[in-house]
Formats: C-alpha cells, structure tokens, sequence
C-alpha cells in the first residue's frame, strides 16, 4: 500500500471513493473541499492506493496541542 498527498488530478477518484463510504459527494463538490483543505496551512489530505487503486482518504489538521486525524478504507 502507497500513502501520499492527495494532489487535484485525485478528485475523480476521492469522490468516488466518498460514495462508496456512504457520503454521496459530486466531482465538483469534492473539487470545491479540496480546493478549500488546500487553502489552509493547517489541514493536510493524504489518499492510499493498493494495486494503483485509491482504497483510502486520510483527512487531518494540525494545531498548537492536537493533532486529528481520520482515516477510511474501503
């Protein structure tokens, strides 16, 4: 399994990964958080792959004494 930043050429297949979460998200919606995640110097989104198939979306933030992070798999 490969882990790295999410990258914008990655919206089509977060979205649908979202989807498949139960978290019906729209290419353009998932474009317009992305966009809005990347503007922000503290929130990070990593996307994993296994066989180059994206099979996971790491969402976190970080700030002066907390770290959150979730991380989903289908």
């Amino acid at each position: 399994m490969k882990v790295r930043r999410a990258i914008p050429d990655d919206i089509t297949d977060l979205a649908s990964l979202m989807e498949q979460l139960g978290y019906p998200t729209s290419i353009e919606q998932m474009n317009i958080r992305f966009n809005q995640i990347e503007k922000t110097s503290n929130h990070y989104t990593f996307r994993a792959e296994n066989d180059d198939k994206v099979v996971g979306i790491i969402g976190f933030h970080t700030g002066v004494l907390t770290t959150v992070m979730i991380f989903m798999l289908v």
